[in-house]
């Protein structure tokens, strides 16, 4: 079945996930998850460009250069706003015929806000700012590799809401991650990351540069740590701490550079 064809029982689902789950348990990862999702599908859509018109600098250049040395897989967004309405436009236009994806997609965000607790969100836009975030602004996943003979680890919560959200973009289990999300409000920022990381105690770390401190838990199974703007988190401590090291000396990026040059500043790549 194709995307659209899994995409198109959105609001069936939605109805089914609010039916069933732990609101306590449906909240943690369901946001990291959506964005997830949400990168990944805005990713199919490319927008029709001449080869020689002038492309600009990518928005997301700067949190591309910060992928890990021991990362497989980058997905990066221009800010949270502009992947909705890219992906919001994509579902719309290959919507099957009788089924009104607005109605569909209006299901399903009111789902994740009833499910994030941000009951006043109107767009996935909403939800990340309510939970400190801020959606003008880009931001990056990474994806490590399974190691050999080590099963990957479960997605956070653990639950057929986050596992549904998986595999409408093709994820069989989640490998490991980490993503840089830029934030407004500390406190409310803090929270979402307390909120996702589950129970259990951490251990801190001072790190030199960024001057900051990370917070791991012992199996290293999620780590994170705030710079003055953006917060580190994710699902392996040694990616998150791959992040701090690129802060200090970024990666070479050939994307949107005359060789590899982008098709739009503000493409999902």
């Amino acid at each position: 079945m194709g995307l659209m064809g899994r995409m198109g029982t959105m609001g069936s689902m939605g109805r089914k996930w609010a039916m069933g789950g732990s609101a306590r348990g449906i909240r943690r990862g369901a946001l990291p998850l959506l964005l997830i999702g949400l990168m990944l599908l805005g990713a199919c859509q490319r927008k029709s460009t001449p080869a020689n018109a002038p492309s600009g600098t990518p928005d997301t250049i700067a949190v591309l250069k910060l992928m890990p040395e021991d990362a497989v897989v980058a997905i990066a967004i221009p800010s949270v706003e502009k992947a909705e309405a890219q992906v919001h436009a994509l579902l719309t236009r290959g919507a099957p015929n009788g089924v009104d994806m607005d109605a569909e997609i209006s299901v399903v965000t009111s789902q994740m806000a009833r499910s994030a607790n941000a009951f006043e969100a109107k767009s996935v836009a909403d939800i990340a700012a309510i939970k400190g975030l801020d959606p003008e602004r880009p931001l990056a996943v990474f994806f490590g590799a399974t190691k050999e003979g080590e099963a990957p680890p479960p997605p956070p919560g653990q639950l057929q809401f986050e596992r549904q959200i998986l595999s409408y973009v093709g994820f069989k289990s989640m490998a490991p991650m980490v993503a840089v999300f830029p934030y407004t409000k500390r406190q409310e920022a803090e929270k979402f990351v307390a909120d996702w990381s589950g129970p259990g105690a951490t251990k801190a770390t001072d790190l030199p540069e960024p001057k900051t401190t990370m917070h791991a838990k012992e199996d290293r199974s999620f780590a994170y740590f705030f710079t003055n703007d953006t917060l580190v988190a994710g699902t392996s401590a040694e990616l998150v701490q791959g992040v701090a090291e690129r802060m200090r000396t970024p990666a070479t990026v050939r994307y949107g550079t005359p060789e590899c040059p982008a098709e739009s500043p503000d493409e999902i790549v």
